[in-house]
């Protein structure tokens, strides 16, 4: 240390390490949020630990698939590409949803595991493949746009609905068969009556609701064509430290600037 002498790091290759750092914190930060979320929300409406197992699990070994076999065809993972898989835990997780309010159902009325797991089957996966391959092709557009942020995004999408698909489709009986073996299992999701009073009331005021509706779909009509867009991707990077502009890096930019000296320099 040198007396009066303050010693600061600056410079486009810190902004850069710093931007890395806040990228992978963001991204561990926003996946165990996500899942704590839906934890909380599968344990609350099932009323089950079971259900967690039973709903997660897939969903994660589909998701961790469709990391490996991403990264063999794109390598590496870029800004966007990299939070798609918080958003496919959201996707992904209705199929087991589905499957397992379904086979609470059956359960009610069936006797054997094994045919309950039957009609499970024959009942839900039709619907839910077809609405799983609509959504993957949705986002398999994506892939053929130049922008190479969206692009790979879309390939991962695409690669990870249809891995939580498939991982549902084996584990899921697995997983049920293994837990109604140690215990009894009683699916008994809550009943959800918000959506029926909801429904009613629409019903009970149709001309409302369509001339609210049309109305909406004007406003929509207008606003598609004046979406604004921020193109400057320098102003989406991660937030500043608030003490950065009083910093000694901060002033000699500025000091450069107001000399009209050759801003390449500062680097």
């Amino acid at each position: 240390d040198l007396p009066g002498v303050d010693v600061e790091i600056g410079g486009e290759l810190l902004h850069k390490v710093k931007e890395v750092k806040s990228l992978n914190k963001d991204l561990l930060f926003t996946i165990l949020i996500c899942i704590a979320l839906l934890s909380i929300v599968i344990i609350w409406y099932f009323r089950s630990f079971a259900a967690l197992l039973i709903i997660m699990f897939p969903l994660s070994a589909g998701i961790l698939s469709a990391v490996g076999i991403t990264i063999l065809m794109i390598k590496v993972f870029n800004i966007v590409s990299a939070f798609s898989f918080v958003i496919l835990y959201g996707l992904g997780i209705d199929f087991g949803i589905h499957l397992l309010s379904r086979y609470g159902e059956n359960k009610e009325k069936e006797t054997g595991v094994a045919d309950c797991m039957e009609r499970t089957i024959v009942d839900v996966f039709p619907s839910i493949i077809s609405g799983a391959i609509t959504t993957a092709v949705a986002f398999l557009t994506i892939y053929f746009i130049d922008f190479k942020g969206f692009s790979d995004y879309g390939l991962v999408a695409f690669i990870g609905i249809l891995t939580a698909l498939t991982a549902y489709f084996f584990f899921f009986p697995v997983f049920v068969f293994a837990l109604e073996k140690i215990r009894d299992l009683s699916i008994k999701p809550r009943k959800i009556t918000v959506l029926g009073k909801l429904y009613l009331l629409f019903l009970n005021e149709k001309r409302t609701i369509l001339v609210f509706s049309l109305f909406l779909t004007v406003l929509s009509v207008f606003a598609f064509f004046n979406i604004p867009f921020e193109h400057d991707l320098m102003k989406l990077s991660y937030k500043i430290d608030e003490d950065h502009e009083n910093s000694i890096v901060a002033e000699y930019k500025e000091k450069i600037k107001n000399e009209n000296r050759d801003s390449c320099s500062r680097g």
